[in-house]
């Protein structure tokens, strides 16, 4: 077999300070805005430049999605062009996001399973994964942004009050509010509905976890079964907060899957031939982001009261609860605090059961020759009760040490 045929080109992405960048600002808004343009350009832009004339017959697509990429290459240079554009991409979307994007290529004799493993060890070592912004000084004429208190403000917005905004922050804000809802007025503080599942679809993927809430609303299946309703999610912690109980007071929910490199670690027994082990990884892959979305969703429809509302729109539900982040094997989750519990246990005992259909499904279609996890993949949380305005980037920490 060539080396045409063989792509001996691994290119592995790893979103890297995750937290630092979803938790820059205290305000929810820039941290959904955060989660969805990590998502955005993990899922769809990376794909995109894929697709693109330079790339488009000479790579393999493993796998992308949950903060993670890996694509197979024919040769060094397309790869290097690859890593070069979605560098760039991350930098100009997001100002200072931080990705690693590395080149492995192939050790001869060198199985699969292993070259992924080495792979992602590589861009864990390397911590040099984007440029360093050039640091500005500061001055009786430069003022902070009112959002992250990190960066000069760069942008006056009077939604939700005036604020004086850094241009990351800027951009986290501008694209929930022009993507992620309907179209609202600027500087208007009313329910904001989210998109329905096709427009969702279109501007972020069907594996976005907004995307998979709309669906499950649009085929019916929130615990009520009605149909035609629209979603408003909090613009505030505090919005969950009033309604919980006690009042002003939520659940951070952290869940991380449990041994997954071991699992990965046991495909390079299972999977000896090359064509299997591929289709497991992409199978794993896919499996375990499913089953953390569909599970998480399912989990607070299931769990948490639903208040009906009046919008510009028509009738709607109202949602008190936060999908930080939903996907790979991570979940980041905000709910009332008398529900936190509950909906914990929910999704650690969905993500196993669907975990272990999803294999089933895979078999029967031929994406997966046998099963890589026979009961089913399983998940541990850490769940903290706390005050609606305590930092949510030390909620993230406790809840992962636990």
């Amino acid at each position: 077999m060539n080396d045409k045929e063989n792509k001996q080109y691994l290119v592995v992405i790893e979103t890297q300070k995750v937290k630092s960048y979803l938790f820059a600002s205290p305000f929810m808004r820039e941290t959904r805005g955060a989660s969805v343009l990590l998502d955005l350009l993990n899922r769809k832009v990376t794909a995109e430049i894929l697709q693109t004339a330079p790339f488009k017959n000479s790579h393999k697509k493993i796998y992308l999605g949950g903060g993670s990429g890996r694509i197979l290459f024919t040769d060094r240079k397309a790869a290097e062009a690859f890593k070069a554009l979605v560098l760039a991409e991350y930098r100009q979307k997001t100002i200072n996001s931080r990705v690693a994007v590395e080149i492995v290529p192939r050790y001869n004799g060198e199985t699969f399973a292993e070259w992924m493993r080495r792979g992602v060890k590589q861009t864990q070592q390397n911590k040099l994964g984007r440029r360093e912004g050039i640091p500005l000084l500061a001055g009786r004429w430069v003022q902070p942004c009112t959002s992250c208190g990190q960066e000069p403000a760069a942008e006056m917005l009077s939604e939700h009050g005036e604020h004086r905004l850094c241009q990351a922050c800027w951009l986290k804000r501008e694209e929930v509010r022009e993507n992620l809802y309907r179209k609202i007025k600027r500087g208007e503080d009313e329910p904001r509905v989210l998109k329905c599942q096709s427009n969702l679809t279109a501007c972020y993927t069907d594996k976005f976890i907004y995307t998979t809430l709309a669906q499950y609303n649009e085929d019916g299946r929130f615990p009520d079964n009605r149909t035609g309703l629209g979603i408003v999610l909090p613009q505030h912690f505090d919005d969950i907060g009033e309604v919980s109980q006690p009042a002003n007071y939520m659940g951070f929910i952290y869940a991380d899957g449990d041994r997954m490199g071991e699992v990965v670690k046991k495909m390079d027994e299972l999977f000896q031939k090359e064509d299997d082990a591929k289709r497991a990884y992409r199978a794993f892959s896919e499996i375990m982001d499913q089953a953390t979305r569909e599970a998480a969703v399912e989990a607070v429809l299931e769990t948490v009261t639903m208040e009906p509302m009046e919008t510009e729109y028509g009738p709607a539900r109202y949602i008190p609860a936060e999908f930080i982040m939903a996907g790979g094997d991570d979940l980041m989750l905000v709910v009332p605090a008398h529900n936190a519990l509950e909906v914990a246990i929910k999704f650690i005992e969905k993500f196993q059961d669907k975990s272990l259909k999803l294999q089933k499904t895979y078999m029967e279609e031929g994406k997966l020759s046998k099963a890589f996890a026979g009961c089913g993949l399983t998940t541990s949380a850490g769940v903290v009760l706390s005050h609606a305005h305590y930092p949510a980037s030390d909620l993230m920490t406790l809840a992962a040490d636990l």
